[in-house]
């Protein structure tokens, strides 16, 4: 992961100024504008050159201990994933079964898009209402500026798989639906 330095940089640039001019030096008083802007330029130049513009943070900098961690939590994760994709192919298929088994293709897939349909709307609803709600409820807890930021991204991401979920049962149920009024018995 790579960090730009260069607010930071900036940031420290306009301390250093604003202290400089709030207590200016005795040899400094009573010169122009222009010459102690100069004069701070040459006594930030060599502080601003020790600063590098990016920070890089890679597996190199962490201890071997945090390393097997996050090989666990990547394995962890990656299980998840698998059983996430594994369950929604059962879904698929248990959809196929009963089709199959029922013998009766517009009532069955009449009756399950409608489920999905429905259960598609309201959960898609319910997570879009979690977003647009909960994003100000954040801001309202008393956490650091710096983390305000980044808990909407947090909460988007953690939702995604079941927005994902959501809108394909949508998708699927609007799918089975169409499929029951165009299925013609031969």
């Amino acid at each position: 992961m790579i960090i730009s330095l260069e607010p930071a940089k900036e940031s420290v640039r306009e301390n250093l100024r604003e202290a400089l001019f709030q207590s200016l030096p005795p040899e400094l008083q009573g010169l122009p504008q222009a010459e102690i802007e100069r004069y701070f330029d040459e006594l930030y130049g060599p502080i601003s050159e020790q600063i590098p513009s990016t920070f890089e943070i890679n597996e190199s900098l962490l201890p071997p201990d945090v390393l097997t961690t996050l090989a666990q939590v990547r394995q962890g994760i990656g299980y998840f994933q698998v059983g996430y994709r594994a369950l929604i192919g059962f879904m698929v298929l248990l959809i196929l079964g009963i089709v199959l088994l029922n013998r009766q293709v517009r009532a069955s897939t009449r009756s399950l898009g409608s489920i999905f349909l429905s259960y598609g709307i309201i959960e898609y609803a319910g997570i879009w209402a979690t977003k647009y709600f909960a994003t100000p409820q954040f801001l309202q807890l008393g956490i650091p500026s710096s983390l305000q930021a980044w808990l909407p991204q947090l909460l988007s991401d953690f939702l995604a798989p079941l927005e994902m979920f959501s809108l394909g049962l949508l998708i699927g149920g609007a799918v089975l639906l169409i499929i029951s009024f165009v299925y013609r018995r031969e």
